[in-house]
């Protein structure tokens, strides 16, 4: 395949770039094709909003750091991958670090706050709470959070498999999205994480990057034409190397992340990646990062 391909011009078509210098291009057609999450029937309007936020706030759907999702005839929902707020914040000029933790209800039956999510035996998680340094700030930037109002809930009304196993992970995590968003308006209004939605298990969503059928949709798609041959594996990394001892056409069975940020990617993307940066397997963004 030619990656210099001409394609026809589609006046729904919208281009931008990524925080990470990735070309996008997006419309409803692409939208709906590839980044619908769940079995509900997207509106046109839920379609535009999905990318005009990707397109304002320069994100990389295809990456995984943003999803638009819908069951049934409910509202859909559009929120951002666990890294997106984080990743921005940390480089940011003006952050200067954070804290976190939870609020716990012990077995004596008093609150206590606590950083970390650390719990202990008899204990119950009843809420989350982070504050942001930022410069030019003389106190930091706080929010508290509500385990009851956060938790992510099945129809039943029981809570999901991420809530039921990790509360105390959850809501911290939510303590620390609100704490950054109110920190960084400019960066994150309108922006929510996928664990902030509790009507959204984030544990059943997808992770691994997307390869859209057409290279000119993404600006770095001829990571995805050329197949080398891996270079030799770094004995350190264990799934890189399982991932070589499998029998060809088994391969596909194996998931291999990102050594820098922990996403899942495709086997090609593995490939190309371990080609060309010494046996390590990064995601698209982090060959970018490296490369630069």
């Amino acid at each position: 395949m030619n990656n210099t391909q001409i394609r026809a011009v589609n006046p729904s078509e919208v281009s931008y770039e990524t925080e990470n210098g990735a070309k996008v291009t997006l419309s409803p057609e692409i939208i709906r094709q590839y980044l619908v999450n769940g079995q509900g029937n997207v509106s046109d309007q839920e379609v535009m909003m999905f990318l005009q936020l990707c397109k304002y706030k320069g994100l990389n759907p295809f990456l995984r750091e943003a999803y638009l999702i819908k069951y049934g005839n409910g509202p859909a929902a559009i929120v951002t991958g666990k890294e997106v707020f984080t990743k921005r914040a940390e480089r940011h000029p003006d952050f200067r670090g954070q804290e976190a933790g939870i609020y716990v209800v012990t077995s004596e039956g008093k609150v206590q706050e606590r950083k970390g999510t650390m719990t202990l035996p008899g204990e119950r998680v009843i809420g989350g709470w982070a504050k942001i340094y930022r410069d030019g700030y003389q106190v930091p930037i706080e929010a508290t959070v509500s385990m009851e109002e956060y938790a992510g809930r099945k129809q039943d009304g029981s809570l999901n498999q991420q809530w039921a196993t990790k509360p105390a992970t959850m809501i911290r995590k939510c303590a620390l999205v609100a704490a950054l968003r109110e920190a960084f308006p400019a960066e994150f209004g309108g922006m929510y994480d996928m664990d902030e939605i509790n009507t959204i298990d984030s544990g059943a969503l997808p992770r691994t990057e997307i390869v859209p059928e057409d290279p000119t949709i993404i600006e770095h798609a001829d990571m995805y034409e050329v197949e080398p041959e891996p270079a030799p594996v770094k004995m350190g990394e264990q799934r890189a190397a399982h991932y070589d001892s499998m029998p060809n056409g088994e391969a596909g069975a194996v998931e291999l992340y990102c050594e820098e940020c922990g996403l899942a990617v495709t086997d090609k993307v593995a490939k190309f990646s371990r080609s060309k940066f010494e046996g390590r397997v990064l995601c698209m963004a982090d060959q970018k990062r490296q490369a630069q």
